[in-house]
């Protein structure tokens, strides 16, 4: 019996420890797939590296002291800008967990506890009810996207957060996890919501403040500050109170958080400063954050504050935009560029310092400038403005002055201080026509006249050809640096352009001094105009024909400035001149400029004299002569020295002889300070300006007489002969008239008096 039980015992001890030898196997097999699921596992699912070294920034555009100027969104409109986690306050952290995950420092990436609640809470619902998600899945999720809720996704969730917790530390996942957090409002990331919200650095906020901002991520748009000021006051609170529990804050500390007010401030625009972004973002360096600008941020807002009051002031003439630049001279870095006067105006989101418009006559300095330098005129230069035509591309071009008077003999001077349109016209075409001042103008940097010369014809002096506001101010910044030309700088760490000369000092300061002179302008804009400052300063104005634009530019040594007012639109503003429209934006905005700056002026060239003159003869005056008290100062180069006026320059009566150049003015209109002197002869080119040379004329039978009568003119019509071989000739309304035939023709002009000739070939076709 013993040995039976003996037996029984010992068989009944050997099944226990085989049950026991089993169940550490299968311990041991749980314990290594537990150890395997905890550890090896989740290193088979993949981290978005790139996004876990932070988010992709938004690019920041600072002035040129290295400030923030403006933050331009990314292209998903966010704001964002990573922070270390040693520049977020412990406040912040301590809400954020506190609202978030409690036991962040606990666990390994997964709240089992959580978790298991969480899937309880989901079978009995049938559905997904509570994530339980840990900072840590957070991040998962939020460097991964936000695929569909379901069990098989959190369960990739929890294994990823696993791969997390073994490859970073917590202080790195909490720092990525907070850069990433959507904090409403087109926000991300702690410091930006700082920002947007209270206008603070992190280091700068309050309890309360901080509780706020934890407070945001779980909904952004429900718990909206601005839009829903009481959800986030009760979701500040709650986190509040959560602190006091999980964190241990003081009662009293955590009270006086909750009574605080929430204030946050208003919402900014940076409208006008989206120009300067959009232009900004093509120079960012690849991997930089930050573009660096020449911009002088206090003078750019005191600049858009200017343009906004003034272009308001201009409301009634119809003017509804405006645009400044403002060029250092020294340094050719643009120090102000504003491109609107109104971001939420009519056209207002178009950049009108980067937009092509009719210049008007801020051009002629530049012809007058040529030919100081490649026809050896000088401001004594004696110019006729008188009734001119020239042959264009479309037919005989006239031109006349604004007033549509003509003036007679004007000294170059007279001519460019009074904007005289006739004078500048015929002045290019002494240079050989458009060509020498469209080649001139892009040398200079004008990058709109794309067109050949031809297109813009002689009246590209006028602003025939459209330019940027930008580069006009960058030309006359030419001026002012005494010929020496580079392009602007708008970025400064792009590769910048040595400096090349365009003209010699002496040719640029000319045309300086005379721009300087109110005395030069005052017959036509008056004594006490917008252009006058209580310091030197050139300044040349200009005007559209269609009154859409409004240009006004000028400089001291140190600065130029360049303006433009119209309409974006193309409306035409009403009663409104460069003077009147863009003068007083200039004038207050070179105040600006000086007010602790003193204004300085270009030191004279050596080789340039200063001297009085007639007026009217060009000649030099002497104080004791009868006409010094209307001679004119200017300066001239010391080898281009006037001669002196003499009794032979005038009649017994006072009156100046002119040259036949003014023949046919004065016989039209008889001016009394004037008298026609046929021995002075000017020896003028015969110009045929119609028929044009190598045109094609049509024949339509739509038109009247098929549009076969074709005027035959001249520059010079009462000494002018015309023959051709191969068509009639007839007095049509007491005008030489061709008769147009189909073929390929020529006319011959023939000038009495000189008896030279020009022949033009042109063609006809039926249309």
């Amino acid at each position: 019996m013993i040995l039976l039980t003996q037996a029984f015992l010992d068989r009944n001890s050997l099944a226990r420890y085989r049950v026991a030898r089993i169940s550490i196997r299968i311990m041991a097999v749980l314990s290594a797939l537990c150890l395997m699921l905890w550890y090896l596992v989740p290193l088979a699912f993949p981290l978005n590296e790139d996004a876990l070294a932070g988010p992709p920034p938004s690019v920041l555009i600072l002035d040129n002291q290295g400030n923030p100027l403006h933050h331009q969104a990314r292209k998903d409109y966010y704001l964002s800008e990573s922070t270390p986690l040693d520049g977020i306050p412990q406040s912040l952290i301590d809400a954020t967990l506190a609202a978030e995950d409690k036991r962040f420092h606990d666990h390994g990436g997964v709240d089992i506890l959580a978790n298991l609640r969480a899937i309880k809470d989901s079978i009995e619902a049938e559905r997904l009810v509570s994530g339980a998600s840990t900072v840590t899945q957070q991040t998962i999720k939020l460097t991964t996207g936000s695929p569909a809720r379901t069990f098989k996704t959190k369960i990739i969730e929890a294994l990823s957060a696993r791969h997390l917790e073994i490859s970073y530390t917590k202080q790195e996942i909490l720092a990525c996890y907070l850069n990433h957090l959507d904090y409403g409002n087109l926000t991300q990331g702690p410091r930006q919501a700082s920002l947007h919200y209270f206008g603070k650095e992190l280091s700068e906020l309050s309890l309360a403040q901080t509780a706020l901002l934890a407070g945001l991520p779980q909904a952004p748009s429900r718990h909206n500050p601005r839009r829903n000021p009481n959800n986030a006051k009760k979701r500040r609170d709650w986190v509040l109170e959560r602190m006091q529990i999980t964190c241990d804050y003081p009662s009293t500390q955590i009270q006086r958080a909750i009574n605080e007010p929430i204030q946050l401030i208003p919402r900014r625009s940076h409208q006008l400063q989206t120009q300067l972004a959009q232009l900004a973002v093509a120079h960012r360096t690849p991997g930089s954050r930050t573009i660096r600008t020449s911009i002088d941020s206090k003078l750019q807002a005191t600049v858009e504050r200017t343009l906004a009051e003034e272009v308001a002031k201009l409301h009634h003439q119809h003017v509804n935009n405006g645009a400044v630049v403002v060029i250092d001279n020294h340094t050719r870095q643009v120090s102000a560029l504003v491109g609107t006067a109104d971001f939420s105006a009519e056209s207002g989101q178009i950049n009108a310092a980067l937009t092509p418009r009719s210049p008007g006559s801020v051009l002629k300095p530049f012809t007058y400038l040529l030919a100081i330098e490649k026809l050896h005129y000088s401001p004594a230069t004696i110019l006729a403005d008188v009734p001119t035509q020239y042959a264009g591309i479309r037919g005989p071009e006239a031109f006349v002055n604004y007033d549509r008077k003509h003036r007679g003999p004007v000294s170059l001077h007279s001519a460019l201080g009074n904007s005289l349109n006739v004078p500048a016209v015929r002045t290019l075409n002494a240079l050989g026509g458009p060509r020498a001042l469209h080649s001139f103008l892009q040398q200079l940097g004008f990058s709109t006249l794309t067109e050949k010369p031809s297109h813009y014809g002689l009246g590209l002096t006028l602003g025939s050809g459209p330019v940027t506001l930008i580069d006009v101010t960058n030309g006359f910044a030419s001026i002012a640096c005494q010929g020496s030309h580079t392009d602007y700088i708008l970025f400064p760490d792009d590769q910048t352009t040595m400096p090349k000369r365009v003209c010699s000092a002496e040719s640029a300061y000319l045309i300086a001094s005379i721009l300087t002179d109110n005395l030069a302008r005052s017959a036509t804009f008056g004594n006490n105009s917008q252009l006058r400052l209580p310091f030197p300063c050139a300044v040349k104005t200009g005007t559209s024909s269609d009154f859409r634009d409004n240009f006004c530019v000028g400089f001291t040594t140190d600065f130029t400035v360049g303006v433009w007012v119209g309409n974006l639109s193309n409306q035409p503003m009403k009663g409104t001149s460069g003077v009147t429209g863009a003068g007083p934006v200039f004038h207050q905005v070179m105040l600006d400029l000086h007010k602790n700056r003193p204004a300085h002026w270009l030191k004279k060239p050596a080789n340039v004299l200063a001297i009085q003159i007639d007026p009217h003869t060009g000649k030099r005056l002497a104080p004791s002569h009868p006409r010094f008290p209307l001679s004119i100062h200017t300066f001239t180069n010391k080898d281009r020295i006037p001669k002196w006026a003499n009794h032979l320059d005038y009649s017994q009566n006072g009156q100046v002889y002119l040259n036949d150049r003014f023949t046919h003015w004065l016989s039209e209109t008889p001016q009394p300070p004037f008298i026609a002197d046929q021995t002075r002869q000017h020896d003028v080119p015969l110009r045929v300006l119609s028929p044009a040379r190598d045109a094609t004329y049509l024949l339509d039978p739509d038109l009247p007489d098929r549009g076969a009568y074709l005027s035959l003119i001249s520059n010079d019509p009462e000494s002018t002969e015309w023959s051709s071989t191969s068509l009639e000739i007839i007095d049509h309304h007491k005008s030489p008239t061709l008769i147009l035939t189909e073929g390929d023709h020529q006319v011959t002009a023939h000038h009495r008096a000189t008896g030279k000739s020009s022949t033009i070939r042109f063609s006809v076709r039926e249309l």
